[in-house]
């Protein structure tokens, strides 16, 4: 059960063609590297996905690809007055 006191929804989705257009369903890895730096309320969202789609956007043009790997995202972030360092690991799998 989804508890609403706990979830917070944008009003448009990263999907939106109108808003984001060619970059539209493509800004994952960007938005939630954005996203780990912001608070999370409703407002926050767009914000969130604003700058998310700003920093794909770049990317996506200087790696000439559609969607990122982790290793095309930034070691650092400036965003909403905050500096934040990332390290990136690749993640070991195990049965």
């Amino acid at each position: 059960m989804i508890d609403s006191c706990k979830t917070i929804c944008a009003p448009y989705s990263q999907g939106n063609i109108v808003l984001f257009g060619f970059d539209a369903d493509k800004q994952c890895a960007a938005m939630s590297m954005c996203a780990l730096v912001y608070k999370h309320t409703s407002n926050d969202l767009i914000k969130i996905m604003n700058v998310g789609n700003d920093l794909y956007h770049v990317l996506s043009r200087l790696y000439n690809q559609d969607f990122l790997l982790l290793t095309e995202l930034p070691n650092t972030l400036t965003v909403f007055n905050s500096i934040m360092t990332f390290n990136i690991v690749q993640a070991i799998q195990a049965i």
